[in-house]
């Protein structure tokens, strides 16, 4: 058996090919993927930041509970993760990762695998974590796999590679001096400015072509004989934001475009299909270890299964970095309460404790519209919902601090989490 585990680090639920009608990215390995197994079009995340997602995906545990909020805190070792439980079951266990934060020594993720290769530069190529994986995979002749590769091309700086930085870009000069970024006042990002850009469509264009460049990598570990039979999961830790709210391509901020993610699951047993039943990447631990049918306590839910029973509409929760935020999304609705106060000069607006903020689901993911005086018993009763759920979270966390050396430190600050 071969279980393969994808995760694209900040990227939008609608930067895929089969998303729309008329795509916004080409992305045909992943349309491919798309094609052939259940295709959720409602996936949210648990959090908007990535060693806190990553280790909800990795042991099935929501940020609540394991109370793990930023990108400086390592889980603790008696933790059980997804890859322990795989390397139980006496698979060979593997993982690629494509930054310095996400590796063993700042997230904790390094325990049950069997080969963990990370970087100590902020950011590298996904295909290099790829190529990694796909040499790993074809030493394993005869051994079960259980492989986890994480791909960071779509968190800003975006830098696409080859002639992918204009591909999706129908202006003239990007860097038109007689122009002003206009994104209405807030702090241009510091490598925006680096790079002297003038035009938002030029950003959003280097955004899709990362994406492009994602799916550019994949190629060549799906043409794997092995990967006919594999079950593979694609999905992200966090979307991006493009400027709604105010937050230009970054992710700060428990909002839609932050919170939706793709989610794919494809392999021996599923059949093609688009599924619209709202989810949460949390459970893929929980699914993947039913595909493979292994029998074990794994905390979530089991999507195939869920896809089966098509249960009511539940409630998904979320909570945001450093516990600013909390959401809750019911049906076409979705509720975001600030737990803190806070303000910086590269974001449009104050988050101020206690504001409640209500959206209509159907006005897309990047409706910056409040319809809470619209629906002011419809925003109680999901207020009182989130408070009850934040009240019976367990106490006491599952992470401890870690002390950051001066390149880890400068990496995240070169990413935006400085400060």
């Amino acid at each position: 058996p071969t279980v393969l585990l994808i995760t694209s680090d900040t990227h939008r639920a609608d930067h895929l090919g089969v998303a729309f009608t008329r795509p916004m990215v080409d992305t045909p390995a992943l349309n491919a993927l798309a094609e052939r197994g259940f295709y959720f079009t409602d996936c949210q995340s648990t959090t908007n930041v990535t060693n806190p997602s990553h280790i909800s995906v990795m042991t099935g545990i929501h940020p609540r509970d394991h109370q793990i909020v930023d990108n400086t805190t390592v889980l603790s070792s008696q933790v059980d993760t997804l890859a322990e439980a795989f390397q139980r079951a006496g698979y060979r266990t593997f993982a690629s990762i494509s930054t310095q934060h996400l590796g063993p020594n700042q997230s904790g993720l390094g325990q049950g695998f069997d080969r963990f290769n990370s970087t100590e530069d902020f950011k590298r190529r996904g295909e290099e974590s790829v190529e990694n994986v796909e040499d790993w995979i074809k030493e394993a002749r005869g051994e079960p796999v259980f492989a986890w590769i994480h791909l960071f091309d779509a968190h800003a700086p975006y830098e696409p590679p080859g002639g992918l930085n204009s591909a999706y870009y129908a202006g003239d000069d990007p860097r038109d001096p007689s122009r002003t970024l206009a994104i209405g006042g807030v702090e241009v990002p510091h490598w925006v400015a680096r790079e002297k850009i003038t035009d938002v469509d030029y950003v959003n264009a280097l955004y899709r072509g990362e994406i492009d460049g994602i799916d550019a990598s994949l190629r060549g570990l799906r043409a794997l004989p092995r990967m006919e039979s594999a079950w593979i999961a694609f999905t992200s830790d966090h979307g991006e934001s493009l400027g709604t709210k105010g937050v230009w391509w970054d992710h700060a901020g428990l909002y839609l475009p932050n919170l939706q993610v793709p989610m794919i699951l494809a392999g021996p047993g599923i059949d093609a299909r688009r599924v619209e039943l709202p989810v949460q990447q949390i459970d893929v631990g929980r699914t993947l270890l039913g595909l493979a049918e292994i029998d074990v306590e794994f905390p979530g839910r089991d999507l195939i299964q869920l896809v089966e029973d098509e249960p009511g509409d539940e409630p998904r929760y979320s909570i945001a970095a450093h516990g600013l935020q909390a959401g809750i999304s019911v049906g076409d609705w979705y509720l975001s309460l600030d737990l803190r106060s806070f303000q910086a000069a590269k974001f449009g607006e104050p988050w101020e404790k206690g504001r409640v903020q209500l959206f209509d689901r159907r006005n897309g993911v990047d409706s910056s519209e409040d319809v809470l005086n619209q629906h002011p018993k419809r925003a109680k009763a999901m207020r009182a919902a989130l408070v009850d759920w934040l009240g019976r979270g367990t106490s006491g966390g599952l992470g401890s601090a870690v002390d950051l050396s001066a390149q880890a430190a400068a990496n995240l600050e070169e990413l935006g989490y400085g400060g």
